[in-house]
């Protein structure tokens, strides 16, 4: 069942490329994640999807030049509920804090995790926080999967968002992981540069997509 929704919003994509997976409604469950692959092929089949201006089905093969142009109803945000869950904060100001997230700790309340996440913990701690990304995404200006711990930066004005998070899309801000691997690595360093997406089948994963 979708959520309950308020007004309409346009969303549109321009495609510059040509795609291994080019159904229209897989692209736009893979680029509008808020929406279930269901609800992409229902909006289609009532003509609120247009390429290049015209209406198409769920089994378009979207084509490099196509302007896709979708209409899809603005879900409401729930109030974020703070709640007490220490944090480990490594450094806090009056713009920004930095904090060691734990593993097993969801950055946000997403589908199957409305509460216990870091966003609930720092409400708790700070209640002024920046509304740049939504008040259930509070404060984020970056993320880390479940599984991962490290630092988090959060972020407590909108005018500091907006300036962080152009560092994080001109690549400035430069980040570095430790894995624990298994077995003998066979060299010192190495480098992938693969697109990663939202998994096809299990939407709650990430993985390589090469249609991205």
């Amino acid at each position: 069942m979708q959520p309950d929704v308020s007004p309409i919003k346009e969303v549109t994509f321009e495609i510059k490329k040509v795609f291994d997976d080019k159904r229209i409604d897989r692209y736009l469950a893979a680029r509008l994640p808020d929406y279930s692959r269901t609800f992409i092929q229902k909006v289609i089949k009532e003509g609120a999807v247009l390429v290049n201006g015209r209406t198409v089905k769920s089994s378009y093969d979207i084509q490099r030049g196509d302007f896709i142009s979708v209409h899809v109803p603005v879900l409401e945000e729930s109030k974020i509920v703070p709640e007490d869950i220490p944090l480990r904060i490594v450094y806090e100001d009056d713009y920004l804090m930095l904090i060691n997230k734990p593993y097993d700790m969801v950055v946000h309340p997403a589908g199957g995790h409305p509460s216990g996440t870091l966003v609930n913990a720092v409400a708790f701690h700070c209640q002024n926080l920046s509304q740049v990304n939504g008040p259930l995404k509070a404060g984020i200006v970056h993320r880390l999967d479940r599984d991962t711990s490290g630092i988090m930066l959060v972020i407590k004005s909108d005018a500091v968002h907006s300036h962080i998070a152009m560092q994080f899309e001109k690549r400035y801000v430069k980040k570095e992981y430790v894995a624990v691997v298994e077995g003998e690595v066979t060299f010192d360093s190495d480098e992938i540069h693969l697109p990663i997406g939202r998994h096809k089948n299990d939407r709650q994963k990430m993985a390589v997509r090469r249609d991205t």
